[in-house]
């Protein structure tokens, strides 16, 4: 769940527990408030009876008390009602028909009271309310109202009450939601926008910018995130500088080392110098390609590598390695073979490129291999191209470093026992693969742990695909 529609949840759940809370503590105090005008209404009727019974028992006319009997009996939820003579007996009560039955109420008359009583399921409300003259009670009226029915009439109101006014809380949680939403919107795009310049800058773009007007915190972490990603910029430019610098004056030692070797290397050397000749000479020659991987690494970030395209014999280039790296061969107690086809076909290449192509596998080749182990190189056409490979009977490559074997620099990552003792700086085979397809051809790995690996590249024969 993203976090705009967490943060718009969280606010609706808050919103609406909070109307919850609010309808019911409002709904509550209507149940109170409706509950005690029911009772006030009861409480006058009660005392208007027991003003009528006081001018009763004055006047002696009882017809004024009877007349009112009758309003009364249009009061809701009227049970019964009474007048009480001070000595408690009942004489005269709306049931005309039993004013001869002599009953005395059981409450002190002189007190103003509400009783509730429970009798087989049926509750009854017992209002009881004296007239007292100079301090002598003239007469009480009791009135006796239905409970229940009481209670069921402050709950239609309720109901009513809560079905006129259940469209506002629908309203405001329909407002809570939008107001959310379009807060959590507020604030999650600036972070959006962070996580899309993040994945920018993890590309190596340090152009990655993000917007700097969100409110509060979130402007300030992206002008934050703004001056990182400049910074950033600015320290891979000195980067890229160092090592074409660098490069760049490796270059010119090394053509000087390259040049005394081959003056060196003649008929007179002598046989104890010889194999030091042949060390020095295959060791320029991988330092050349080494600094040339960084040059072009750093040019392949700028844009594509330019090529010199023509017709190009395989032969002379593998035989050229094979010579090349047969010291070093013997040195580690390993051998090296080539299998050229006799009718091996050019190819349409840059022979430059071809040759640090086969260069770098055997470097790698060689890093990767134990002693005893075989190398070998080989070349064969194909249907529209030559195949060429370069296997090792050495330690093979976990399957999980395959699918980051052709990224800058992490060739290596997670390599163990011989694997890890002879990483380098893991531009090798990024360089292979960028060579190989940047003239038209294609590179495939295929290796088992402990039983070695095969590098294979194609290119297109200088007569174009047949």
């Amino acid at each position: 769940m993203t976090l705009r529609a967490r943060f718009t949840l969280f606010i609706a759940g808050v919103v609406l527990a909070t109307v919850a809370a609010y309808t019911a503590a409002l709904l509550a105090a209507e149940a109170g408030h409706f509950k005690r005008q029911a009772e006030a209404v009861q409480w006058r009727a009660t005392e208007h009876l027991a003003r009528v019974c006081g001018e009763a028992a004055l006047t002696k006319n009882e017809l004024t008390a009877l007349n009112f009997f009758k309003e009364l009996q249009t009061t809701p939820h009227l049970l019964e009602a009474l007048c009480v003579a001070p000595s408690g007996l009942v004489w005269l009560r709306d049931d005309l028909g039993r004013l001869k039955i002599r009953t005395i109420i059981q409450q002190n008359p002189l007190k103003r009271t509400k009783t509730i009583e429970d009798t087989n399921g049926k509750t009854r409300w017992i209002y009881t309310v004296p007239l007292l003259r100079n301090g002598r009670v003239l007469a009480a009226a009791q009135v006796v109202f239905d409970g229940q029915e009481t209670v069921r009439s402050v709950h239609l109101l309720l109901r009513e009450t809560a079905r006129r006014s259940f469209g506002v809380p629908i309203i405001a949680m329909g407002l809570a939601i939008l107001l959310s939403w379009f807060a959590a919107r507020a604030l999650t795009r600036p972070i959006l926008k962070m996580a899309v310049g993040a994945r920018r800058l993890a590309k190596g773009d340090w152009s990655a910018r993000v917007p700097t007007n969100a409110p509060g915190e979130l402007g300030e972490l992206g002008h934050e995130f703004n001056l990182m990603s400049e910074r950033l910029g600015e320290l891979d430019r000195l980067k890229d500088q160092f090592v074409h610098t660098v490069s760049h004056d490796l270059r010119n030692p090394l053509g000087a080392v390259a040049t005394s070797v081959r003056m060196i290397r003649g008929e007179d050397t002598p046989a104890r110098v010889a194999p030091l000749v042949d060390i020095i000479e295959t060791s320029v020659v991988r330092l050349e390609a080494m600094v040339s991987n960084i040059l072009d690494t750093a040019r392949l970030r700028e844009g594509p590598l330019t090529y010199d395209l023509r017709p190009v014999p395989l032969s002379p280039i593998v035989n050229e390695l094979a010579r090349l790296y047969q010291p070093v061969a013997e040195q580690s107690r390993k051998t090296i073979g080539i299998h050229v086809a006799p009718d091996l076909p050019p190819v349409q290449g840059d022979e430059e490129k071809i040759r640090r192509v086969f260069l770098n596998l055997l470097t790698n080749a060689f890093k990767f291999t134990r002693a005893g182990d075989r190398i070998e190189m080989s070349a064969r056409p194909v249907p529209g191209g030559v195949e060429m490979k370069v296997k090792d009977t050495g330690v093979g490559i976990e399957p999980d470093r395959l699918q980051r074997l052709f990224v800058p620099f992490r060739s290596t990552d997670g390599a163990t026992g011989e694997a890890r003792k002879g990483q380098g700086t893991g531009l090798g085979l990024f360089i292979v693969k960028s060579l190989v397809e940047g003239q038209g051809g294609q590179l495939r790995v295929e290796s088992v742990v402990g039983q070695g690996t095969t590098f294979t590249f194609t290119l297109p024969t200088a007569a174009g695909p047949s």
